[in-house]
């Protein structure tokens, strides 16, 4: 099961609190009587706001782990049920926070609890169809890459064409894809140099070489670090120990 990148799941966590936010101020849930004030928009925003934080830190804390876990349903079911109250709790929490626990008592907790769960699951399901159609999908962007002379040279590509850097001495070769043809070019500047112009897909390996992760076909790790084996690249690249760590953060 291929998990959103940190970017989709800061879109979907907006995308979250944008419909929550209409839910609850049309529907006015949770006894929510606004009447359309000022005071009760803010107390909706709360509530919308709420929901979006939970969800997205329990995303970013959990995938790892349920990846780890080959996304076991029983550890899938487990985590949605602890977002669920873990919401229920929050929005019971600003409820009686707005009401100064004055009104509602932990017996209404349940009624709160059943409401999220309705409303959670039906835009979970709106989500996921969205996600299906690929509307949450990164699309691929441009990219130029500036050479380090004084009179710089430039190279304007996808930023999911580019499949690998090499260095060597003051040069680093650009091996990239267009009109689905493997080219190469060879511009001044170290890895350093280039590695800032470049988006999170692209890993440092070794000393001398950035990768793209979305062409690595094969990745085998050893106490020497590892070896990879890339799409349109003959033989293997070598993966240093010392960076390792660079594709376990992506991976995750």
């Amino acid at each position: 099961m291929k998990t959103l990148s940190v970017n989709q799941k800061y879109k979907v966590s907006l995308a979250i609190l944008t419909t929550s936010f209409m839910v609850l101020l049309i529907f006015q849930p949770f006894d929510i009587k606004h009447g359309f004030t000022f005071t009760g928009i803010v107390r909706v925003l709360t509530y919308s706001i709420m929901t979006s934080i939970v969800y997205l830190s329990f995303d970013l804390w959990a995938a790892p782990i349920l990846k780890k876990r080959k996304w076991n349903p029983f550890y899938v079911t487990l985590w949605y049920s602890i977002v669920f109250i873990c919401i229920s709790i929050s929005i019971f929490f600003i409820k009686n926070l707005w009401l100064k626990f004055t009104v509602y008592t932990l017996n209404d907790y349940w009624t709160v609890l059943g409401k999220v769960s309705l409303i959670t699951f039906a835009l979970i399901s709106i989500f996921i169809l969205i996600y299906r159609l690929n509307l949450f999908k990164d699309k691929p962007s441009q990219i130029k890459l500036k050479s380090a002379d004084t009179n710089p040279k430039y190279l304007q590509v996808q930023r999911n064409q580019i499949l690998a850097l090499s260095q060597e001495k003051n040069y680093t070769t650009i091996f990239y894809l267009s009109d689905n043809k493997f080219k190469k070019i060879l511009l001044r500047g170290s890895l350093s140099h280039f590695q800032t112009q470049l988006s999170r897909e692209m890993v440092r390996i070794n000393r001398s070489y950035i990768i793209n992760l979305d062409y690595v076909i094969n990745l085998n790790l050893n106490a020497q670090g590892g070896v990879i084996k890339m799409k349109y690249f003959d033989g293997h690249l070598k993966l240093s120990k010392k960076f390792v760590k660079n594709i376990d953060e992506i991976v995750k």
